[in-house]
């Protein structure tokens, strides 16, 4: 006999190892209502997870990143002073 029970319930019957049926709506894909059963270890397996882990820095790269950013500012500068010198030349010229 198979009852109904909580997703809370139900994992923690999975965990301790009994067999736990996932039964869940397909009717999106079809016309009708048409409920699907599957174990739910079967289920699990066609998902991925993901859990919110704090960062663990990596100092090799926030220093790879820092310099980039100070290359990138470097070649801004450069560009804004040639631009100024090209339009200082050009109203000197016209």
């Amino acid at each position: 006999m198979l009852q109904e029970i909580k997703l809370e319930d139900a994992l923690k019957k999975f965990l301790q190892g009994k067999k736990v049926l996932v039964m869940y709506d397909e009717s999106l894909k079809n016309d009708g209502t048409e409920f699907i059963v599957e174990a739910l270890e079967k289920m699990l397996e066609r998902n991925r997870y993901l859990v919110d882990v704090p960062a663990i820095e990596d100092f090799e790269f926030k220093q790879e990143v820092e310099q980039m950013v100070k290359t990138e500012k470097s070649s801004t500068k450069a560009v804004k002073k040639e631009i100024g010198r090209s339009a200082k030349e050009q109203k000197q010229a016209g």
